[in-house]
């Protein structure tokens, strides 16, 4: 069952971003890596068979997917920078008093 988290963290290293919607994945079984929601997934409880594959949260059934509409097309955009991204996705999170962190 989903909590929302009040932190969590994006490991660079496993994190899916910039390729567009069409290659991303909250968690993506072939490489083990995720999106910043499927992150934001994990911290809230959901287990990686959960989300394994799935395009949004809201497959597993969420309140949150229309406050997440934003997170995915910033997460997926091609044309930002990491820096770009990754202040804007702070932005965003924090509106949903969740506060991000990317190692």
């Amino acid at each position: 069952m989903f909590q929302l988290p009040k932190s969590f963290t994006v490991l660079r290293s496993r994190w899916l971003r910039g390729r567009g919607n069409s290659h991303s994945y909250l968690y993506r079984h072939s490489d083990a890596k995720m999106c910043c929601v499927g992150f934001f997934a994990r911290a809230g409880g959901l287990r990686a068979k959960e989300i394994d594959n799935m395009k949004e949260l809201g497959d597993v059934g969420t309140p949150l997917e229309r406050a997440l509409g934003e997170i995915y097309a910033v997460n997926d955009n091609e044309d930002l920078s990491d820096k770009e991204r990754e202040s804007k996705l702070k932005r965003r999170f924090a509106d949903l008093g969740v506060r991000v962190t990317f190692k």
